[in-house]
């Protein structure tokens, strides 16, 4: 029996063994095509199965199987389209376009000409080339200028180096646009145009938040690592972000690519897409990383390293909803955008004090504290306000609307917290053995650009001043190079928090209060440890350090710090897991260097009329003092000229499009950039001419007529 739809409601107020069947595939769909989501425990499935249907009740000799799926459980709904046997498809075997499925507004508005499927792997459309263009300028009408929404976007990072380190809090990478991805269409989205002498992506990445609009960026690099600016190579502005918006941004941004850009056969169709898409340009505002690790070793996000051994909570990394003064202040008083805090405490030795609660919120309407602290009984416990927190075995992501929560699906004991308003926070789980076997929490935190000059807490100030880094809560600044006990005492203690303004979960016999208390209470050993000389040559290759060096202050943080764990703890796993924290926000911070920024007065497009003279000084500068930068160009439109030493780029333009890349190589720390501009060059136009010719014409006959009248 066949070309029958057949429809059935699944409800848990109907309880059966079927009923579980089903509930139990649709949280393993959910699982498997939604892995950000929260465990999906559905209330109610509801299925349409479309059972060996033909094209029309009398065209049955090809038939077709397939299934609709809708799941939901009161607060979340996913719909899932099934097919088990296609036979017919498309306008070889009907009159009609191609088979579509979708979802529409219900309207009953349906346009014939485009077919588009969607899903997390599959994208295909097919449209005439004509129909593209008219779909294109008709799209294009309905745009309003880039400058209405695309404010506070990201910049893009300068370099793929840059981007992975940024990745931390700005960035991820695109899925289906990224170096070892298997799938052979690797990027087909962001290919170059033939005959337009541009570069192809091989890695794009996105922007993790939103603007206030929604919108989002992409960001791509070419096979040197380099950020592209010209062609369709290049990431563009994107009007709505995928990740929170997956419908909007296929309609509004993907589709009309397709559209302009790779149905359409005329330039200008792409043209007009990039200027309401404009492509992004490169910055060297990354935004900063910084943490803190072991014995608690702190580096702030301007680079400041020292050690702190409080036992208390504290406020960690705040961000203010603006400039901070210059002076004391009262960070409970402030308003911010996000707050976080640590918790230290000793070990059974007082000598040892290590982090052993995390807890922080955004300012975001719908953010709930997130605390994740170790239990007396060393179990990890995670708190989203009052409901407790679990990964089940099969999934690595829960999903929230202001942030996620990421365990690492390979490594198990580090978790991502990611808030979309540009900060992101590694906590890693590390078991210690001496003086007694207990779990510690290194936690690093990762910021956008953005929030320069709006930190404050014991990751110090992000304004690229390291001199200021251990500013107190009463305004006075410590000098890094201080005694240990003048930063407990003058700067650590300071940022202990108000109960009031706790976030964190409390086990019975635990309050914020007692945490305040003990902060008072506390005093650790200020005296540095002392070893035997077998004991320093152990130690020193734990950490990496050479038995020749003579004095500490050449090691570097992430030496100095395993050295200092080694010899308070005896615990060499302890001390190699301070190694690795420290090696790791060092490396971080180094990908984060600057490469050459070319004059941010400079375009990367520019319209002239042929035979029109441009003359641009093409310049590159660095942040460092010691680096020597030179430049070179790398393509010059026919006839053109680009002098290295005066920076001077000549050209008469010729007709057509063509363009200039300059290269700016920083060869002290061989760090590179590159600057594209694109030259749409049109034809002259000749009514100038003609009218400047009537107009002396006229001239010259209403001087002789007065001549002939005088």
């Amino acid at each position: 029996m066949g070309n029958r739809v057949y429809y059935h409601i699944y409800s848990d107020t109907s309880p059966s063994s079927i009923t579980s069947l089903v509930f139990t595939k649709s949280g393993d769909y959910v699982r498997r095509f939604f892995p950000q989501q929260r465990l999906f425990e559905p209330t109610m499935v509801i299925t349409g199965t479309w059972y060996r249907v033909g094209a029309y009740d009398r065209q049955t000799d090809r038939l077709n199987t397939f299934q609709i799926v809708l799941a939901t459980d009161s607060d979340r709904s996913f719909v899932f389209l099934l097919y088990h046997d296609l036979q017919w498809a498309g306008p070889a075997y009907t009159t009609e376009p191609y088979a579509q499925a979708g979802f529409n507004a219900g309207d009953a508005r349906f346009e014939a000409k485009i077919y588009a499927g969607l899903n997390t792997g599959l994208l295909t459309v097919r449209s005439p080339t004509s129909f593209a263009s008219e779909s294109c300028v008709e799209w294009s009408r309905q745009q309003p200028e880039p400058s209405a929404w695309n404010g506070g976007i990201l910049p893009c990072p300068m370099t793929r180096t840059q981007a992975i380190a940024a990745g931390r809090c700005c960035y991820e990478s695109d899925s289906q646009c990224y170096r070892s991805n298997p799938n052979s269409n690797n990027c087909w989205l962001h290919q170059a145009r033939l005959g337009h002498n541009e570069n192809s992506a091989v890695e794009c990445y996105v922007s993790k938040s939103s603007n206030i609009h929604g919108a989002g960026a992409e960001c791509c690099y070419d096979f040197e690592g380099q950020l592209i600016t010209r062609g369709t190579g290049a990431g563009t502005d994107d009007r709505y972000r995928s990740f929170v918006l997956p419908v909007q941004h296929f309609f509004e941004d993907t589709l009309p690519y397709l559209q302009c850009c790779m149905i359409s056969t005329d330039v200008e169709m792409c043209n007009i897409y990039m200027y309401y898409r404009p492509l992004r340009r490169g910055s060297n505002t990354m935004g900063q990383s910084g943490g803190t690790w072991g014995d608690p070793h702190f580096i702030t996000l301007d680079g400041t390293s020292y050690t702190f051994n409080g036992y208390g909570e504290y406020t960690y990394l705040a961000i203010s909803n603006d400039q901070l003064p210059p002076g004391a202040f009262q960070s409970s008083n402030r308003a911010h955008v996000f707050m976080s805090q640590i918790r230290t405490m000793p070990l059974e030795s007082n000598d040892v004090t290590v982090t052993r609660g995390f807890a922080a919120r955004s300012s975001d309407p719908e953010s709930q504290p997130i605390s994740i602290t170790v239990s007396r009984r060393e179990n990890l416990i995670m708190r989203r306000g009052n409901e407790l927190l679990e990964f089940e075995d099969n999934i690595h992501m829960l999903f929230f609307l202001e942030m996620t929560i990421e365990r690492n699906p390979i490594y198990s004991t580090i978790l991502t917290l990611s808030w979309t308003i540009g900060v992101t926070v590694q906590i890693k789980l590390v078991e210690t053995t001496s003086p007694s076997v207990a779990l510690v929490l290194n936690v690093a935190a990762s910021i956008a650009d953005t929030f320069r000059e709006r930190t404050y807490g014991l990751l110090g100030i992000y304004d690229n001043e390291p001199n200021n880094d251990l500013r107190a809560q009463n305004g006075i600044v410590v000098n890094s190079n201080a005694l240990l006990e003048q930063i407990h005492r003058q700067f650590g203690v300071t940022w202990a928090i108000d109960p009031d303004t706790s976030l964190f979960y409390y086990e019975s016999g635990q309050s914020a209060e007692f945490f305040e208390n003990q902060n008072r209470l506390f005093v650790p050993s200020f005296t540095e440890p002392i070893n035997t000389a077998a004991e320093d040559a152990s130690f020193r290759r734990t950490c990496k350090i050479d038995a020749n060096s003579s004095s500490s202050s050449s090691w570097n943080t992430a030496q100095r710090t395993c050295y200092y764990d080694m010899s308070i703890t005896r615990d060499e796993t302890f001390a190699q897991t301070s190694f690795d924290a420290g090696d790791e926000i060092l490396a971080i911070k180094a990908d984060l260097r600057n490469p050459p920024l070319f004059n941010v007065e400079l375009p990367v497009s520019m319209k002239s009329k042929h035979g029109e003279q441009i003359h641009l000084i093409i310049d590159a500068t660095s942040n460092y003092s010691m680096s020597v930068i030179v430049l070179s160009a790398d393509h010059l439109p026919r006839d053109a000229t680009f002098n290295t030493q005066t920076k001077v780029f000549q050209w008469t333009a010729i007709e057509g499009e063509d363009y200039v890349r300059i290269r700016a190589k920083d060869s002290t720390y061989n760090l590179t950039s590159t600057h594209d501009i694109v030259f749409q060059v049109e034809h002259a136009d000749e009514s100038s001419g003609i009218q400047s010719e009537m107009q002396s014409s006229l001239f010259f006959l209403a001087i002789l007529f007065c001549m002939l009248f005088k």
